[in-house]
């Protein structure tokens, strides 16, 4: 599993989310960065757009941590 938080999902949450910088760290959840289920489907759009990878807002769970998202980002793009 990722110890960091993938560079796009970071800028993502911070610009289209408004996500405080100095709360996007690796161990925290969607659900802590205040995504209810209406966002996370959103951030799955918006995922798909900017990163051309696909993902459900199953595998986005609110339980899940970032870093937990990263390491499925990484491996959707072939970035680690």
């Amino acid at each position: 599993m990722s110890s960091h938080v993938h560079p796009d999902l970071a800028e993502i949450l911070v610009t289209a989310f408004q996500v405080p910088t100095e709360e996007v760290r690796p161990t925290a959840t969607l659900e802590e960065l205040g995504l209810d289920s209406l966002a996370v489907i959103e951030l799955a759009d918006v995922l798909a757009e900017r990163l051309a990878v696909q993902v459900t807002e199953g595998e986005l769970a609110a339980g899940s941590s970032l870093a937990a998202v990263s390491a499925l980002l990484g491996d959707r793009t072939g970035a680690r």
